[in-house]
């Protein structure tokens, strides 16, 4: 059995982005909360994170040249250099900030994208297909830690107008948290200068149906996982409970809580041969959890489906980014020349497609009430569906072809 360890210089690339994700716990749990407190309409809030996640993905493409031509560090801390100076922005702008929205928007997706084109290339280069399911598995871990600390922490700064102004006193100290990032992930990556070639590497992923199955499970994820629901939705309708950014804090540190365990078990110990067994007890509890939310919208079922999001979550996301990640060994060439193409078309598949979708189909809900939610949520069920169908499609041993298959 190979072993899974990691390299000193991946645990380091691993805390940096435990810094970084510190610093998103002002945009990925607060920012829509903050729109939502300062315009109080849905539809101002659907047209930022949609010219954000098409900004972002745009990113992945325009930067492909630099990251193939090994200078990913570079594009690496442009990205955190511009996302802290946005959040400089917002802390100084306070209330006004609302006025730019579109233009925040553009500024974050641009910086975003350019962190994550380069974070993705170096986590893929420092892992093997043996260790990738222990990398995910900790990062997973890591992400839920922040989630654990940072959310609670934001709440009680906003609730607690700490220093006369909450909302831009959390935007301070997630500018310092990417700062910090920058300058302890200085890693040292070899990356041999490439010229890019998305055609060539479109055209060999055509052929392989496996591979376009996990892209477009991708793309379900993004849609029915990952999206609207966990980033808006969730988060507006404990908002509307309890009426407290303090409260929001705690329960999704509350769900992170509950969920790390099954995360770090499933990377670290978890055989691949299982992970059929894994992708169907998560898509079925999910599609019951959104069912009783939606036909019982209780404070306790909004608790529960978010302690069961957060669990079951685990139990696809993980699977599917190893599937995705080591089927690119299948292409039958030598992987390190398309190894950014095939990153960025599947950030595509994700990003671009399915968190894109999930905002735009929110534009059917005219108010925000949960009882208007159910189209929403059968669309989601059905995404949930096709994924767990196409994920369960593919084999262990697809990840294993020979490169004359």
């Amino acid at each position: 059995m190979p072993n899974n360890s990691l390299s000193a210089k991946t645990k380091k690339l691993l805390t940096a982005h435990g810094l970084f994700l510190y610093g998103r716990v002002a945009f990925d749990t607060f920012i829509n909360i903050y729109i939502w407190r300062l315009t109080n309409d849905l539809h101002t809030i659907l047209i930022f994170n949609i010219i954000y996640d098409m900004t972002h993905t745009a990113m992945f493409f325009i930067f492909a040249n630099m990251v193939k031509m090994g200078k990913t560090n570079l594009v690496k801390n442009i990205g955190l250099i511009g996302f802290s100076a946005v959040y400089f922005l917002l802390f100084l702008l306070k209330e006004q900030s609302i006025q730019y929205l579109p233009l925040f928007a553009l500024m974050v997706g641009i910086f975003n994208g350019m962190y994550w084109v380069a974070y993705h290339t170096n986590r893929f280069d420092m892992t093997e297909s043996h260790n990738r399911g222990n990398f995910t598995g900790i990062e997973r871990g890591i992400k839920i830690i922040v989630k654990l600390i940072g959310p609670p922490i934001g709440g009680f700064i906003i609730s607690r107008n700490l220093f006369g102004s909450g909302y831009s006193t959390l935007f301070l100290l997630a500018f310092i948290f990417y700062l910090i990032s920058m300058f302890f992930g200085q890693i040292e990556f070899k990356h041999k200068p490439q010229k890019v070639h998305f055609k060539k590497t479109w055209n060999l992923i055509k052929k392989k149906p496996v591979i376009l199955k996990s892209f477009f499970a991708t793309t379900m994820s993004g849609f029915s996982m990952e999206g609207s629901l966990v980033s808006l939705v969730i988060p507006l309708l404990i908002l509307e409970k309890s009426g407290s950014e303090l409260e929001l804090g705690s329960l999704v540190s509350i769900f992170a809580l509950i969920s790390i365990i099954t995360t770090l078990v499933i990377g670290k110990f978890i055989k691949y041969d299982y992970y059929d067994e894994l992708i169907k007890i998560g898509g079925i509890s999910f599609i019951i959890g959104l069912i009783a939310l939606i036909a019982y919208p209780t404070y306790l079922t909004i608790i529960i489906f978010g302690i069961v999001q957060q669990i079951i979550s685990n139990f696809i996301s993980i699977p599917r980014r190893v599937y995705s990640d080591n089927l690119i060994d299948t292409l039958g060439v030598d992987i390190s020349q398309h190894r950014v193409e095939y990153l960025n078309i599947k950030e595509l598949f994700n990003v671009g497609f399915g968190y894109t979708l999930s905002y735009i189909i929110l534009f059917l809900v005219k108010d925000f009430d949960i009882t208007k939610l159910y189209f929403f949520a059968g669309v989601i069920i059905v995404a949930m569906i096709v994924q767990m169908y196409l994920l369960l499609s593919i084999r262990f041993k697809d990840l294993t072809t020979s490169q004359n298959s």
